[in-house]
């Protein structure tokens, strides 16, 4: 098995494609390797506090536990702070509005959570700066296309068709009123 830091790196990858599950999987096994890998819990506690997520792995109280652990250890961070946040959503609390600090660049995990903040009013440009850490997160691609067709833009929903569907990303691109724009089929 391993090394540790192979299976961490899949949990990135998967987290990338929006599979919060894969991700906790992969995550599981670095820490079964690595128990003191930071970053495996955060990226485990953040995967497991997605939408769609089945049963919990650690309860709320181990979450908050283990996070108040890592910050004794390596201080307060802006992936913790993204982490409580997340973890507070689990717990049906409103977090609030992500702010990235001064040096810091927004995360994967940042913009996720200010898109589910957002819920539907999330900006086109939060989506967009989605698909730039992650080309292939179906989530976002499903969304972006969405936001083009519903302003009737069928050059900008093209592009993102086919952008997501150069990452991989399968689409269903059938319009409401049943008009297939290509042969691609995806569903979000």
């Amino acid at each position: 098995p391993g090394p540790s830091t192979r299976y961490a790196s899949e949990a990135k990858k998967a987290m990338a494609k929006g599979s919060g599950v894969e991700a906790a999987r992969w995550s599981t096994k670095a820490l079964a390797l690595d128990p003191n890998d930071a970053e495996s819990w955060i990226l485990l506690i953040v995967a497991s506090s997605q939408l769609g997520f089945p049963n919990p792995i650690l309860s709320n109280t181990e979450s908050a536990s283990i996070l108040s652990a890592i910050e004794e250890t390596s201080g307060p961070s802006f992936s913790l702070s993204i982490a409580r946040s997340w973890l507070a959503l689990h717990r049906g609390e409103t977090p609030k509005d992500v702010v990235v600090p001064d040096g810091e660049v927004p995360t994967l995990e940042s913009l996720l959570l200010q898109w589910r903040i957002s819920g539907d009013a999330a900006s086109k440009q939060t989506i967009e700066d989605i698909l730039l850490i992650a080309p292939g997160h179906k989530r976002a691609c499903s969304a972006r296309v969405e936001m083009a067709r519903s302003v009737g833009d069928e050059g900008d929903e093209k592009k993102w068709v086919a952008t997501c569907s150069a990452a991989g990303v399968e689409l269903d691109v059938t319009k409401s009123h049943s008009e297939t724009l290509d042969s691609t089929t995806v569903s979000p």
